[in-house]
């Protein structure tokens, strides 16, 4: 037979007898020290009563010294001396009788002092209630450890059993014997979803019964989180309906091979379902969307109206597709509801103006520059079909920020800024380049938190500046100063994809006068328009 040591009960017990073992040392010792007190009184009492009385005989003795003394009256006080020896503490005090009344009282007094302890019994009384008290909180804090103990020890029986139904009797266990643990909803929900990953397996096998009886558990545990609890329904109805589970891997495989929008959809909505933790919900749900998508505007190009609005809110019923998919969708939408064909909008920014000429060389000022071109490529977008929005269309000034504002208000499918280069320190220096965004800590968003480094938007960004400095390169002929990136606030405020343009060095002399040549800026133009028509061309 083993024998369960319990180290924190022979610890109290050890406690306790510390306790009682203090208090009665302490009061042993005050009572002690009260009894060698008394004692030494008495002694010296009576040491004093001897001297007396042998100086009272010395008297007696010098009182008759002229006298001659009988032997009966030596026998008798020789007799008298020698019996006091035998007296006892209070006999010897009475010997006092030589003395003067009000003394001999005095004495007796002292030597018969009743010895009292310091302690009164009340006293005594709630120094054990003291005790009894420590011990009681002792008794309960010893209580709580080896409670928490015992919690701990079945709470990690739980995480390392690899049992499903072990899991689940242990952890409905702790529930039961640990209600106020902090801990107990996190072990419910660990077995819980073992249990429930357990029934889907079945279910996949196709034991719908046993998969069915596995459900049941989860449901039925009143603990269980209300999100396992839903999950656990839905795989039961479909066990109900003899509906056999497919793995997540074959699912996602069935939707990818799909050749059908609907199937795509459908199947994307099932794969979220019942598999919501899976890595690949978002991925299918923006794989069905887009497909979803592409063909409401096939039906919208072809004038059927209201088949596309159908499939736009088809799309906005899903509350997890990309915000900037619901963004275009909605205006779809807007155009299919006015029966008005999709019409992509290009939103133009001549860079500086009034106040704001930018660069100036020769008396030439870039803002005036940058305006010409850009009307010419409003021009040329328009005739294509596009609608085009300019930040503004005269020589005014408008703050940079302001035109990020106006352009997100507005919603553009691109946005693209037109401006002119200088170098006044290379006045060599020549060619076009364009721009597109790039994170800066220095220099973040200060309305455009969501969408600034949007990787969505930043490919598309990367896609629009490819395509327009490649247009500008071929029709001009011009240094390639290639694609670059940086942290302009246009750039970075705006929410849709957008490239800043420097189509040529003003500082350069030579170069000044092919800008300002109209045929050449003609050239800029289309091959701007080019650029952009290339983003929408499937």
């Amino acid at each position: 037979m083993f024998i369960k040591i319990h180290y924190a009960k022979i610890i109290k017990i050890l406690i306790i007898t510390f306790f009682v073992i203090l208090s009665i040392s302490f009061f042993s010792t005050e009572v002690s020290a009260e009894v060698i007190e008394a004692d030494l009184t008495s002694s010296i009492e009576i040491q004093g009563l001897e001297k007396d009385f042998i100086e009272d005989g010395f008297k007696g003795n010098e009182e008759f010294s002229g006298n001659e003394i009988t032997d009966t009256e030596l026998d008798e006080f020789e007799n008298y001396v020698v019996d006091t020896d035998d007296y006892s503490e209070s006999e010897t005090s009475g010997l006092s009788v030589v003395t003067e009344n009000e003394d001999v009282y005095d004495e007796e007094a002292e030597s018969s002092v009743t010895i009292q302890p310091e302690h009164s019994e009340s006293d005594v009384l709630d120094e054990t209630y003291s005790i009894e008290s420590q011990i009681t909180d002792l008794d309960i804090l010893t209580a709580d450890a080896e409670q928490n103990n015992e919690a701990d020890a079945l709470y990690n029986k739980i995480k390392r059993s690899g049992y499903v139904s072990e899991r689940w009797n242990l952890a409905r266990q702790f529930k039961d014997l640990y209600p106020s643990d902090s801990r107990v909803q996190e072990v419910i929900d660990f077995a819980a979803t073992s249990m429930l990953n357990y029934g889907v397996s079945l279910h996949q096998a196709g034991n719908l019964s046993s998969a069915i009886s596995c459900y049941d558990r989860v449901i039925l545990e009143e603990t269980v989180s209300r999100s396992i609890v839903d999950q656990a329904k839905k795989y039961k109805e479909l066990a109900k309906a003899g509906t056999i589970l497919e793995s997540p891997t074959n699912l996602y495989n069935k939707i990818k091979r799909s050749g059908y929008v609907s199937e795509r959809w459908n199947l994307a909505q099932q794969f979220k379902d019942l598999y919501p933790s899976d890595s690949r919900v978002q991925e299918v749900i923006d794989f069905a969307a887009t497909s979803m998508l592409n063909y409401g505007v096939s039906l919208h190009q072809a004038g059927k109206y209201d088949q596309a609005v159908n499939c736009y809110n088809i799309i906005l019923s899903e509350n997890s597709i990309a915000s900037k998919t619901r963004v275009d969708v909605e205006k779809y939408k807007t155009f299919a509801l006015n029966n008005e064909k999709i019409v992509k909008v290009i939103y133009l920014d001549p860079g500086h103006g009034g106040s704001d000429p930018g660069a100036n060389y020769y008396g030439i000022r870039e803002a005036d520059l940058n305006l010409k071109v850009s009307h010419m490529v409003k021009d040329g977008l328009v005739k294509l079909g596009y609608k085009v929005l300019m930040s503004r269309t005269s020589d005014t000034y408008i703050d940079y920020l302001d035109r990020a504002i106006d352009a997100n208000a507005k919603n553009p499918d691109l946005f693209v800024s037109i401006h002119h280069n200088a170098a006044p320190n290379w006045p060599n220096a020549t060619g076009i380049e364009t721009y597109y965004y790039q994170y800066h800590p220095n220099w973040p968003p200060k309305i455009n938190q969501e969408m600034h480094n949007d990787p969505s938007r930043i490919q598309k960004s990367a896609s629009l500046a490819t395509d327009i400095q490649n247009a500008l390169i071929n029709a001009t002929g011009a240094v390639n100063r290639g694609v670059q990136r940086n942290t302009f606030l246009v750039l970075r405020e705006t929410k849709m994809p957008a490239a800043l343009i420097e189509l040529g060095f003003m500082s350069n002399y030579s170069e000044l006068q092919k800008l300002l040549n109209r045929s050449y800026q003609r050239v800029l133009a289309n091959a701007i328009v080019k650029g952009i028509h290339n983003q929408f061309i499937e």
